[in-house]
Order: structure tokens, then C-alpha cells, then sequence
């Protein structure tokens, strides 16, 4: 397995808002960041799932959606730094799939579920991408 160094881009997608979920919130700075929400694991998953930007780019992070069924109108990319994950208490390892090479996963210390409600503090370290940053993955720093 890889290590990933605190300066890696993890790259997560985040779905569009819908009036009662709102999965990503304005700053003071006019930049937009994911919500807990959109920081949850689906049911059923164990660990929160991720991309590492130095394996996978943002587009292709989206257009893996197509595979799955999912239409990408709407579809946001958020970033943060594996430091950003370790600092607030998880472990992130490399993980990469058939279909992501850059695929990773984020759990508890000691490779434990995240409890969802937990997943606030990492939210609050995230930027959503622009759509340039999206178009042009050299933009992000």
C-alpha cells in the first residue's frame, strides 16, 4: 500500500443540493465548502471514500458517475489535505480500484467505522472546486 503524505489533494465528490439536504454552504469568503452531509458514508460503507488528485483528476472523478448510472449534472468536487484528515483524529490509506487508481478510504484510528456525526470537523477543512479548477486540475492548489 502507498503511504499518502500530509500534502496530498484528497479529492471527495459531493452530490447537488436539494432543498431539505444541503451539501455544500457559502463562506464570508464567497468560497464554498461540503457540509457533514456530504461527508457521510453511504450505507452500508465502512470507510468514507475518497480520490487522491496525484492518481485521479476531478473530471475523471466525475465522469466515473456515468458507470454507475448516475447522471454528474450537479456534481460538485470538494478538496483537503491528508493532513487535514489526520489532524482531526482519522486515518487515511490508499485503495485504489479497477476503476479509480486513485481511490482511498478514510476510517477511525485503528481502522474503525466512522460514526457519521463525527464527520463535521473534516467538512469545515474542505473547499468545493471551481468549475475552472474542475476543467484545469493544474489550477488546484
Amino acid at each position: 500500500m502507498d503511504s499518502i503524505n500530509d500534502e496530498q489533494i484528497v479529492l471527495r465528490r459531493v452530490p447537488p443540493s436539494k432543498p431539505q439536504l444541503a451539501t455544500c454552504t457559502e463562506l464570508k469568503s464567497g468560497e464554498l465548502r461540503a457540509t457533514s452531509i456530504a461527508m457521510a458514508t453511504e450505507r452500508g460503507e465502512e470507510y468514507l471514500s475518497c480520490s487522491l488528485l496525484s492518481h485521479t483528476t476531478p473530471k475523471q472523478l466525475l465522469d466515473q458517475l456515468q458507470k454507475f448510472g448516475v447522471d454528474s449534472n450537479g456534481w460538485m468536487v470538494c478538496i483537503f489535505r491528508a493532513k487535514d484528515v489526520r489532524e482531526t483524529g482519522y486515518e487515511i490509506f490508499h485503495d485504489p480500484t479497477p476503476s479509480d487508481p486513485g481511490h482511498c478510504s478514510i476510517s477511525g484510528q485503528g481502522g474503525t467505522v466512522i460514526p457519521n456525526k463525527k464527520l463535521q470537523k473534516l467538512a469545515k477543512r474542505t473547499r468545493i472546486l471551481t468549475e475552472d479548477e474542475l476543467e484545469d486540475s493544474s489550477q488546484i492548489s
